[in-house]
């Protein structure tokens, strides 16, 4: 049951950050927009660079083995985040001292960051002390509160810097309520443990180093087509904004949910990892998949009923490439990257982040600046190098003697190339309809497939 309240909480997050992204688009027209969609991702990618190592750290090693080793996680990790505070707070104001931010840009900045980063760190605590009651309302918290601000403080001002203030007046609100929610369960106090700070930093940092680099592609992406095409690149912005999320919600919640196991699996060195591991990458695999296909089926509905009509056309011209893109690299970045990560790997986690954010930028780059490419082909020629990194980096499968399930995720492969191609060929209520259908029945039928094998296979973890 509190598995079942965890991933209602991720649907709920999704459902409720797709909704305020069209809202607040509309609300702000294609100019405000941009900039709001470049905050939000640069916040994002400097909340990763000064505190995911810790996250990171804290996924792979906390809670430890007893409660002297969680008070020596827990209050290691307590004064890591203080030190990361301080160097990030040091950067943001001598970025604003040399004028490359506002005062004001710089104060919303800073408080978003952290903010952000201590909810994700404080929420990343409670999946692996297995309080997942107490994670799910959090979350979905969270969701509402960040959500809620963001859309008010669009409608306010009519601006993004009004949505900017909402976003943070959110996160001050959720903060609060999670500091009065710990003082309810006293805790012995943490400790600073050396040895511990010195595996958190040699794993976590390699590892945020990578997740730094992942972020960097996308934003990276934005950039071209911002730099290339101006304000006509809202749509492809607000595209890459809807397309992105979905996936990120979808498997954060699988790994949110499954990944203790398999670390537990793995590190205890269980005759059912094997089992363990073919049914993670299966939920990763054929849930992504499918989230794809429900978000190919419903682009044209989006672009007919709720996008704004001066991003429709970029929109529309845009939206099948980037959704292959977030898709492909959604699949790639959990499942590539799955076993550097319980082998603790460090060259290869960084190498595979490069590769990654490499193949995206450059061909869209190319395209866009030196080949003076449309939107679409830039997009195109980014989806490309997506699936030559897809294709590439398949061989790291094989470096974990994992039993992986291929029905399911052919079947909701199926479904998602059937919904991409009536949407995006028709553009039109009626194909939306029929891509629905169509997704559905294939949908149901990943599904089941995926329930079967979970219940031939005995002790898989799930």
């Amino acid at each position: 049951m509190a598995k079942l309240a965890a991933l209602v909480s991720y649907a709920y997050q999704a459902l409720l950050a797709f909704g305020s992204l069209l809202i607040i688009a509309r609300v702000l027209g294609a100019a405000e927009y941009s900039i709001y969609s470049i905050f939000i991702a640069t916040t994002q990618l400097a909340a990763i660079g000064s505190f995911e190592w810790i996250r990171f750290a804290c996924s792979r090693f906390y809670p430890g083995v007893d409660q002297d080793a969680e008070r020596a996680q827990r209050g290691t990790i307590f004064r890591e985040f203080l030190l990361s505070l301080g160097v990030c707070a040091a950067i943001i104001f001598l970025a604003a001292v040399v004028g490359v931010l506002s005062l004001q840009l710089a104060i919303l900045g800073l408080l978003v960051i952290v903010l952000q980063g201590w909810t994700d760190l404080h929420l990343t605590m409670l999946r692996f002390r297995d309080e997942m009651a107490a994670f799910s309302w959090l979350q979905g918290l969270r969701a509402t509160s960040v959500a809620l601000g963001a859309v008010v403080g669009a409608l306010a001002l009519n601006s993004a810097v009004g949505a900017m203030y909402g976003i943070t007046v959110g996160y001050i609100c959720v903060t609060l309520l999670a500091f009065a929610n710990a003082r309810r369960e006293p805790r012995l106090p943490g400790i600073w443990n050396t040895s511990v700070a010195r595996m958190h930093l040699q794993y976590g940092s390699a590892s945020a180093v990578a997740s730094v680099i992942g972020l960097t592609a996308p934003l990276g992406l934005r950039f071209v087509l911002q730099g290339a095409f101006g304000v006509a690149a809202a749509g492809p912005l607000l595209a890459i904004d809807l397309c992105q999320r979905p996936f990120v919600l979808v498997l954060s919640a699988v790994q949110g949910i499954q990944y203790p196991a398999l670390v537990r699996a793995y590190d205890g060195k269980e005759a059912s990892f094997g089992a363990t591991c073919g049914s993670y990458y299966a939920l990763l695999v054929t849930l992504a998949l499918l989230a794809g296909g429900a978000v190919a089926a419903i682009l044209p509905l989006l672009a007919n009923w709720m996008v704004p009509t001066d991003m429709q056309a970029a929109f529309m011209g845009t939206s099948a490439a980037l959704l292959v893109v977030f898709l492909l690299r959604a699949i790639t970045q959990n499942v590539f990257t799955t076993p550097a990560h319980l082998t603790r790997d460090l060259k290869a986690i960084t190498v595979l982040a490069a590769a990654d954010a490499a193949l995206l930028i450059g061909p869209a780059a190319v395209v866009a600046f030196w080949a003076n490419g449309a939107m679409e082909i830039v997009c195109l020629a980014g989806a490309m190098g997506s699936a030559t990194y897809a294709a590439l980096g398949f061989s790291t499968l094989r470096r974990l003697p994992c039993r992986p399930w291929i029905r399911p995720a052919a079947v909701a492969a199926v479904a998602v190339l059937a919904c991409l191609v009536v949407s995006s060929w028709t553009w039109t209520v009626v194909g939306a309809l029929w891509s629905m259908a169509i997704g559905s029945v294939l949908g149901v039928a990943a599904l089941w497939s995926l329930y079967a094998d979970t219940r031939s296979t005995p002790n898989n973890g799930v």
